[in-house]
């Protein structure tokens, strides 16, 4: 009945919990034999009355399926919780037998009683956390919240195993009792503390979906196996609490600046301050990956839940890749973590009018798109040296490059061999008009006549600095392309082929420009060849980046295009793979098949809920192009906390800069970099090549952020704010006899353990004056030799 696999004899667990008062986050390590564990799936539904049992499953279906072959790999023993059909599809098979068959041992009496918490009940009632569903229009509780039409199986998606075992949800039950409710409180607590009594089984790894409802109190959930004696611990990646509409649980309301994720994190806190403790996903998969022939991945690709890009795509790009597409490498991964720190650049046709960017072509009149259309017979930056561009960067402690070369304007800064067969004529007599043209559109078209990529990315190697292509899945100039997407000119067939919602929200990003022009101009609709040309067009310009530039480490793809199109995307990135099989792409319009995501202008609250890897972009002026105005720039502490922050939740930080058009950088971007960069040759150590601490202890109250080396023998303490006389830490306990030093002075620091954490004192010779760069955050690296020495 159950798969035969090589059981690992011992497993670390680091299992996170929170104290009631004040809050602190605890990480205690706990190694227990895989025969001891199990994981319980529940409530993984496709059909449902709620949306949202059904919406955020799909979001999380790759990590579930990753973290369940892990769990299989190490011998641990897979449960669903399944009810309804679902249930009846399993009758008389090996995965519901191994449950039925095995021999009745009584329940015993109520254990770990929690106050306040019933055994059951309905939503929302007293055994409840403290997170809400509302509705947002009127604030207030709801429970079928995005109603839909009742169907009962859980979601096919996820993956069952010949060793997997089902046990009733109490869904489903005996025809001689009148409903599922009578059988509540039996089958489920039954059958799971059968299984636990017969196979030694002592602690419950739980996932799944609603944490406020299923996870927590129903009679398999966590709350019922505490009673009985059992270990309960959250999967907490791998979890969510459905709030939809921002609701911020401490204060009982609704707040539109509040993620959905940030009511799942609060979920989490409260399960680890009542219930039990909770894991990361990454506790699974980085032992499963090390077995030969598991084929388990440690990175879960699956997009944070509320990404917004994933969204916009997540009605036609499947939530499970194919199987013949293939992702990164895990050593291309753990290169792109290693990182840290780089530069993202904008330049283009839209720097000769110093626009950020090429959007303000959606809100331009005829005559400026017209003129615009032109400007590539103006570009020619005489003072542009990438060799100069590039020894700045890394003089200053970027280790990778992201460059534009094609944005949404079409103008390409290489030397494509593809040629724009139709584009718009604004200024026709009878009003915008599509006609015949034959050029490349390309900087080889300009008085420039130099491929600025070819230039960067060879001058990048010579430097070591990684590369990022920037690349825009449409194209405002060629008019094949059209009807996908946010463009100057539409169609009218776009309604029904944009993305579900993007129609509706073009008067946000295309207004008219002249009281005489209309907001949208509507072109005719694509003919079958036009739409076969854009394709072609598409595919074969991502190849030249691919093919004719070296090795490539990033390729940063942006917007998207429309679910009819979705087959042949797919096809074009498996393509793209065999060409440069470790290349990672950003996941812009291809949701779950990326292999990093960006979080565009802000850096999250809380580390996120996955260990896909992500850039923060941060513009260090008002926009992502160059800027003129002196003003309008941030200056190098401002960064330096960002690069911090970032870095501590387990993200790396690219800041958006732009030349000018003569390819010259701002003088205050010039100051800001230099002086980031001279933090960081004193104290990149606390930086480069670190990775997050497990769960919540990247950070202590607002001035103290962590980083760990990957090798969990030394802690980055990074203070935001000089500590005084004395830097107390509560999460961190030094090694015995080890040395800590602040990175940039070679003497070492007296230190004593205090109850919960470590004090270090900061003598007189360390006091005085703190000014220039190396004043605005100091590090503290201290040996733990242990990650259990870490709490």
């Amino acid at each position: 009945m159950r798969q035969e696999v090589a059981v690992q004899e011992h497993l670390r667990l680091r299992l996170q919990t929170r104290q009631e008062d004040p809050g602190q986050t605890v990480l205690t390590p706990a190694d227990l034999p895989a025969d001891r564990l199990a994981v319980v799936v529940v409530d993984l539904w496709t059909q449902h009355y709620c949306k949202g049992a059904t919406d955020w499953p799909a979001l999380m279906i790759p990590g579930w399926n990753q973290f369940l072959d892990a769990g299989r790999a190490l011998g641990i023993q897979v449960v669903f919780a399944s009810a309804g059909d679902d249930l009846k599809r399993w009758e008389g098979k090996p995965q519901r037998n191994g449950i039925t068959s095995l021999p009745h041992v009584p329940l015993p009496s109520s254990n770990g009683f929690l106050a306040d918490h019933g055994m059951f009940g309905p939503w929302p009632s007293g055994c409840m956390c403290p997170i809400k569903r509302r509705d947002p229009a009127t604030g207030q509780p709801i429970i079928d919240c995005r109603r839909q039409d009742l169907m009962q199986n859980q979601d096919p998606r996820i993956l069952v195993r010949n060793g997997d075992l089902f046990i009733a949800a109490g869904h489903y039950h005996p025809p001689d009792l009148p409903s599922a409710i009578a059988s509540w409180g039996q089958p489920a607590q039954q059958e799971l503390w059968n299984l636990c009594q017969a196979r030694g089984i002592t602690h419950l790894l739980y996932i799944g979906d609603a944490t406020n409802m299923c996870v927590i109190c129903r009679e398999f959930g966590m709350i019922q196996m505490r009673r009985l004696g059992l270990i309960s611990i959250l999967v907490r990646d791998l979890t969510n609490a459905m709030t939809y509409h921002g609701y911020d649980p401490d204060k009982d309301e609704l707040n539109p600046e509040l993620t959905p994720a940030y009511g799942t994190c609060k979920a989490v806190e409260y399960v680890e301050r009542v219930i039990g403790p909770s894991i990361d996903s990454q506790d699974l998969l980085t032992p499963a990956s090390a077995i030969a022939g598991s084929g388990v991945r440690r990175r879960n690709n699956r997009l944070p839940l509320g990404e917004f890009s994933g969204g916009k795509v997540s009605t036609f790009v499947e939530p499970v890749a194919v199987p013949e597409y293939q992702y990164a490498s895990d050593a291309a991964y753990e290169a792109f973590d290693d990182l840290k720190y780089g530069v993202r650049l904008h330049w283009g046709l839209y720097t000769l009018l110093e626009m950020d960017a090429s959007w303000k072509l959606l809100c331009m009149s005829n005559r400026q798109r017209q003129d615009y259309q032109q400007l590539y017979r103006q570009f020619n930056p005489r003072h542009f040296d990438a060799d100069a561009w590039m020894r700045f960067f890394a003089d200053n402690g970027m280790r990778m490059f992201a460059m534009t070369t094609k944005h949404h304007d079409g103008f390409s800064l290489y030397d494509t061999k593809t040629r724009v067969k139709q584009r718009v004529n604004w200024m026709a007599p009878a009003g915008p008009s599509i006609e015949d043209c034959d050029l490349a559109y390309s900087v080889m078209d300009s008085p420039c006549k130099r491929d600025i990529i070819k230039e960067l990315c060879d001058a990048a190697r010579r430097k070591n600095i990684a590369i990022d292509l920037y690349y825009s899945h449409p194209d405002w100039y060629d008019a094949d392309f059209r009807s996908y997407g946010y463009a100057p000119m539409l169609t009218t067939e776009g309604e029904q082929l944009f993305i579900p919602g993007e129609w509706q929200r073009i008067p946000e990003f295309q207004r008219a420009a002249t009281k005489d022009e209309p907001a949208q101009v509507l072109g005719p609709n694509h003919t079958p060849q036009q739409r076969a040309r854009m394709l072609k067009r598409h595919r074969d310009q991502l190849k030249e980046l691919l093919t004719n530039y070296g090795p490539i480490q990033m390729v940063c793809l942006d917007l998207w295009m429309a679910g009819d199109l979705w087959p042949y995307m797919r096809q074009t990135m498996i393509q793209l793979r065999h060409i440069q099989p470790d290349v990672m792409f950003r996941a812009r319009g291809i949701g779950n098949y990326g292999d990093y995501f960006t979080n565009e202008g802000f850096i999250p609250e809380h580390r996120q809920d996955t260990n896909m890897p992500s850039f923060v972009t941060y513009s260090l002026a008002w926009g992502s192009a160059y800027d003129p105005v002196a003003e309008h720039y941030h200056d190098a502490k401002w960064l330096l906390d960002a690069l911090i922050d970032t870095v501590a939740k387990g993200g790396n930080l690219m800041v958006c800069i732009g030349p000018d058009r003569d390819g010259l950088f701002h003088p205050k971007a010039i100051k800001a970099l230099e002086e980031v960069g001279a933090w960081l040759r004193v104290n990149g150590e606390a930086i480069y090549t670190t990775r997050a601490r497990d769960g919540s202890l990247w950070k202590e109250g607002n001035e103290v952020r962590f980083t760990r080396a990957k090798d969990r023998r030394y802690v980055y303490a990074i203070c935001l704010k000089w500590p005084g006389q004395q830097l107390i830490l509560s999460t961190v306990r030094p090694r015995d006899g080890s040395t800590i030093r602040m990175l940039g002075s070679d003497s070492p620091l007296p230190w004593r353990n205090i109850d919960g954490g470590v004090a270090i004192d900061l003598p007189a010779a360390l006091q005085g004056p703190h000014e220039g760069p190396g004043a605005y955050a100091w590090a503290f690296k201290i040996e733990v030799g242990d990650d259990a020495n870490e709490c």
